[in-house]
């Protein structure tokens, strides 16, 4: 898939899963919103941007699964898209967030 395509098709799900909540949350619990991220480093040799969103897809007073597209390219026509899964949960008293991703 060409860069700009996966960028766009990450702004649009950015914004349907910003408007939607999460399937299986209960009265009560605090919702995660998703975000999104956006970043530019530049020096004297390269400029590279990158794109990061986090998109809750389930959520219960137990933890949150979410889908984690993300993006990157630099000047020198490199380019990376790759999509996860994963899970947190807050543990010790909230002190301490466990979890896990799988990307491809």
């Amino acid at each position: 898939m060409h860069i700009r395509h996966f960028i766009i098709l990450l702004a649009l799900a950015a914004g349907l899963v910003a408007h939607a909540e999460p399937e299986g949350a209960t009265e009560g619990t605090s919702d995660i919103p998703g975000g999104l991220t956006i970043g530019v480093h530049a020096n004297d040799q390269r400029v590279r941007g990158m794109g990061d969103a986090l998109l809750p897809v389930w959520q219960n007073d137990e933890g949150l699964v979410f889908v984690n597209p993300r993006v990157s390219f630099n000047d020198d026509g490199e380019e990376e898209a790759n999509i996860g899964v994963g899970y947190r949960r807050l543990a010790a008293e909230d002190a301490l967030i466990i979890g896990a991703n799988l990307y491809y």
